[in-house]
């Protein structure tokens, strides 16, 4: 057995609470990036499978590991969209969004997805390509009104997590393969006209509309 004395103890508790903490803030990051773990501070298999999926949908490379760049995208914030950009169209029907507003986690894949729009087709304008929400939350009556499935992501994820998202300037079909990566453990409707529809449905599910 190794020498053991209560300075050696003192360090030893005082070096696992501080892993402790520092696992605790990646879970509670992951958990605002759309993930759903247990904050007990302990790296157990489910943590370390949030960490590669989350890098994997950064592109990020997929180590497990919380270092430098893995750690600055844990730490991106919501800036570029608004909840009343995804209230249901209705004529009043509903109150605008469901009774958990908007799903953190979603919103910042869309900010994901706006980062990679403006890195492979950067605006000329040096303003930035927005990413318009063309439909956000539906309720059951507009739902069935503009012809949504039974069970649209739209109508019953709840927080909202769902929308149909257009970028000026950028094809479908190119905003389709970001959004393809992105997304890899949700829904992508493909082949629009003018959108693509993204879902945080949590498993993975592709269709084309043509």
């Amino acid at each position: 057995m190794d020498n053991i004395s209560r300075s050696i103890y003192e360090k030893a508790f005082n070096k696992y609470q501080e892993a402790k903490e520092a696992v605790s803030w990646v879970q509670e990051r992951l958990n605002y990036h759309g993930y759903r773990l247990t904050v007990d501070g302990i790296w157990g298999d489910k943590t370390e499978n949030a960490v590669r999926q989350f890098q994997k949908t950064r592109g990020l490379v997929v180590d497990g590991i919380v270092g430098k760049d893995t750690r600055k995208a844990l730490e991106v914030q919501v800036a570029h969209f608004k909840d009343s950009e995804f209230k249901c169209k209705c004529p009043g029907w509903c109150n605008g969004l469901p009774s958990k507003g908007v799903s953190k986690g979603f919103l910042l894949r869309l900010e994901q997805v706006r980062a990679e729009v403006n890195k492979l087709y950067p605006d000329p304008s040096g303003k930035g390509r927005p990413v318009i929400i063309r439909s956000g939350y539906r309720c059951e009556r507009w739902n069935k009104q503009q012809g949504g499935a039974a069970k649209s992501q739209h109508m019953i994820s709840n927080p909202l997590a769902a929308a149909d998202i257009l970028v000026p300037g950028v094809t479908p079909n190119n905003l389709g393969n970001i959004c393809d990566r992105i997304f890899d453990d949700g829904g992508v409707g493909l082949g629009g006209a003018t959108i693509v529809h993204v879902d945080n449905r949590g498993q993975r599910a592709r269709w084309w509309y043509n």
